[in-house]
């Protein structure tokens, strides 16, 4: 059972530190959807270096910047085979994204 996250309020809450306790039982490649800047995936890495981290990000500029492995790509076509990763993050995007058709669809994630 995970433990629970500190509160928000609280001046020691660093995202990719909790990420990294979430994942202490996780070894292998780790993709961080809607990795943006990646420096969230950058301290990630150093949390937890024996990790492989991928981010995805749909535009284009923004994971140019990104030391590391990172692609061009829309949440709605991973370029993913299944089960190929080990865990997956999609912590900087909304619950509910927009579809193309202007419905919408909901982030799901396996147990």
């Amino acid at each position: 059972m995970a433990a629970p996250a500190p509160k928000a309020s609280s001046s020691a809450v660093r995202l990719p530190g909790i990420v990294a306790e979430q994942l202490r039982g996780v070894n292998g490649c780790v993709v961080d959807v809607g990795c943006g800047n990646g420096k969230f995936i950058q301290q990630l890495c150093q949390d937890r270096p024996g990790l492989t981290l991928l981010g995805l990000d749909i535009a284009p500029g923004i994971p140019a910047g990104v030391h590391g492995l990172v692609a061009v790509a829309d949440v709605t076509r991973l370029p993913l085979a299944t089960r190929s990763a080990d865990a997956a993050s999609a912590l900087h995007m909304l619950g509910v994204r927009p579809r193309r058709d202007g419905r919408t669809a909901r982030h799901h994630h396996r147990p």
